[in-house]
């Protein structure tokens, strides 16, 4: 049996709810349980997480309103996201469109899979879908 432990150095989990946010760019509070408009900064430094357009962060997830976007600065070959409700998730990595991702129940979704990779990757939720969290291989 191969142990898939990532033998180089990953992002750490990634938390999107207030609760337990660290390591998000971007100017300005994090406004919580309310909806609120927030600005993708120009860049992310490495393991940093940023919100665009409108989200309303509870205290364990995010949900995604009108222009939502997520972007963050990964370093793994796998890259994971608890997504919840239903919807369609635009992706893209290093400005690069993925296949979208179809959220049809609240699960782990794979994002991105592929070589040990240094770079940015954008999530664009439908209004509704919610994240939890990513994770990484």
């Amino acid at each position: 049996v191969s142990d898939p432990t990532p033998r180089h150095l990953t992002t750490p989990e990634t938390y999107l709810g207030f609760g337990r946010l660290a390591r998000r760019a971007g100017g300005g509070p994090v406004r919580r349980d309310a909806f609120a408009d927030y600005r993708l900064p120009a860049r992310l430094g490495q393991n940093e997480v940023a919100f665009g357009g409108r989200w309303e962060l509870e205290r364990e997830r995010a949900v995604a309103g009108p222009r939502a976007r997520l972007r963050l600065h990964f370093v793994a070959s796998r890259v994971y996201v608890v997504l919840a409700g239903r919807g369609r998730v635009g992706v893209s990595v290093d400005g690069r469109p993925r296949r979208p991702l179809r959220v049809d129940g609240d699960r782990l979704y794979t994002a991105r899979s592929g070589a040990y990779h240094d770079g940015t990757i954008e999530l664009r939720p439908t209004p509704g879908v919610a994240a939890y969290s990513f994770t990484f291989g």
